[in-house]
């Protein structure tokens, strides 16, 4: 599956959709950001999200290093109408990635 990026007339500017009406159970999105170098240790990711309609299925949040990758964040199934937040801490990492990876239902 492929995200879309999208504008917002608002202060934010940009989303990005992964349509879960276009695909099949299981189908699986990927959105890796750019290489973060030299995090303190009150680095945070956060974000909003908005999960309702059918189809919907589960949305990871992972943090990749030297040391391998661990799950930061997950929503499975609707979260309901409206946008709601996510943001957790990330830590010191010297070099990361930050993936989100989402799961047609």
């Amino acid at each position: 599956k492929q995200w879309y990026q999208r504008r917002v007339r608002a202060p934010a500017g940009f989303y990005m959709l992964l349509n879960a009406s276009a695909g099949s159970p299981g189908d699986i999105g990927t959105l890796i950001s750019h290489n973060i170098e030299n995090t303190g240790p009150l680095c945070t990711v956060s974000f909003w999200y908005n999960m309702k309609g059918s189809g919907i299925g589960k949305l990871q949040v992972y943090v990749t290093d030297s040391a391998g990758q661990v799950e930061l964040w997950s929503q499975t199934g609707p979260s309901g109408y409206g946008w709601r937040y996510a943001g957790f801490f990330v830590g010191e990492k010297i070099h990361a990635n930050i993936t989100f990876l989402g799961t047609l239902g």
